[in-house]
């Protein structure tokens, strides 16, 4: 089970109580999110390195796991599943796109989000913790329905090492994995997102981000 962005292992607690009746977990916890101390994530790259971590664990337990990975969680697992084939049994991916960035424009392109991904970057290293806390509250309170979760979700990104969550966050933004696509053959579910009251009762436009994105797959 492998947590979005600044979100701890604890995310996934009342998912882990209906599978831990007949699967063995592994509760991923990323360094420098939701209080754990950065570690080797304080600089540097932070995908790639992430991703040679899981894939060093898998193989050194002699383990053909199934992964599900939430939003950032879900983009390490494609990458994980384009590098290493062998590593995965299968995949499920919630609400996580090979290039996040097709959330603001089906358009954008690596290039043309860069500047806007190190414009978001700065801000939140340069914030306050009392504007940075505002904001993951807020944000916490958009994308997320229920109200507990809420907090916890609003807690983690609050005590995560927030040079972690930027560089996360930039990398994210700037990686686009659909190139990749076609050579995923590890069986991959898609679960994304949809809210009738944000949005309207239409879903065509969210059908086709999230569908396009993933139609070279095979």
């Amino acid at each position: 089970l492998l947590p979005g962005l600044t979100s701890g292992r604890e995310v996934f607690d009342a998912e882990a109580k209906i599978l831990a009746a007949d699967h063995h977990l592994y509760r991923v916890q990323i360094n420098g999110f939701a209080g754990q101390p950065a570690g080797p994530n304080a600089s540097g790259p932070f995908l790639q390195p992430v991703v040679a971590e899981l894939h060093q664990y898998i193989v050194s337990n002699h383990l053909h796991p199934a992964m599900i990975g939430h939003s950032l969680g879900g983009l390490l697992g494609l990458m994980l599943a384009q590098a290493h084939p062998e590593d995965l049994h299968k995949l499920m991916i919630v609400d996580s796109l090979p290039f996040y960035a097709l959330v603001f424009s089906p358009q954008a392109t690596v290039d043309i989000v860069t500047p806007q991904a190190v414009a978001m970057r700065d801000q939140i290293t340069s914030l306050s913790d009392e504007a940075y806390a505002a904001q993951v509250a807020q944000t916490a309170t958009y994308l997320v329905k229920n109200p507990d979760a809420q907090k916890i979700v609003a807690a983690d990104s609050r005590t995560s090492n927030r040079t972690v969550m930027a560089n996360a966050m930039y990398e994210d933004l700037t990686t686009d994995l659909r190139p990749g696509l076609p050579v995923i053959k590890t069986p991959t579910t898609l679960l994304y997102p949809f809210d009738a009251a944000a949005v309207g009762p239409d879903h065509s436009r969210i059908d086709a981000v999230y569908t396009g994105a993933y139609s070279s797959m095979t």
